[in-house]
């Protein structure tokens, strides 16, 4: 299965991989790229999915969310995020990854968020990292590529891997396969 992600640019994205394994630590969860999951669990070959996403995000501009807010759910996935401000381009961004891979994919309703820890905490431990989370906000995250990642509930965390990734500068194709977000 995979997963159409899009990660921050530098210097958030470090600020953000500290943050994940500060909390990490805390709560004894697992540690992971930091990202917003614009579509999962999707069904498709890896390389098709780069291509109907390239041919579908090509043209889209850079931009920026603010993170605005934190949350908190007893869910492995949404333990501790971050929220984000409401955004027409991301909005338009999943609406995209949506009509070309809804029907190969785990499609449900779009609840934006980046996760900042992944687990069962304690409530003592989930309210210490949501007091840790919280003071990162507000951020602006700048966002300059999609990514396809190997990624899904029934894949451990360790083991999820960037495929390629998507600019999204608003002029035209760019794809790069594999590497590290």
């Amino acid at each position: 299965m995979h997963c159409t992600w899009i990660v921050p640019e530098e210097p958030e994205l470090s600020e953000l991989r500290e943050l994940v394994e500060r909390l990490s630590a805390i709560g004894g969860g697992p540690s992971f790229e930091p990202h917003l999951t614009v579509l999962s669990g999707i069904r498709l070959e890896a390389g098709i999915v780069l291509e109907l996403l390239a041919a579908a995000f090509e043209r889209l501009p850079q931009f920026e969310l603010e993170m605005v807010s934190t949350g908190t759910e007893n869910a492995f996935f949404k333990s501790v995020y971050l929220l984000p401000k409401p955004s027409d381009r991301l909005a338009n961004l999943r609406l995209r990854a949506e009509e070309l891979l809804a029907p190969n994919s785990n499609s449900s309703r779009f609840n934006p968020h980046f996760s900042a820890a992944y687990g069962h905490f304690a409530a003592g431990k989930n309210k210490q990292m949501l007091e840790l989370a919280s003071r990162a906000l507000p951020k602006t995250l700048r966002f300059e590529r999609a990514m396809v990642v190997r990624a899904s509930g029934a894949v451990p965390v360790e083991d999820w891997r960037p495929i390629g990734s998507i600019g999204l500068s608003g002029t035209g194709r760019a794809i790069s396969r594999g590497g590290s977000p």
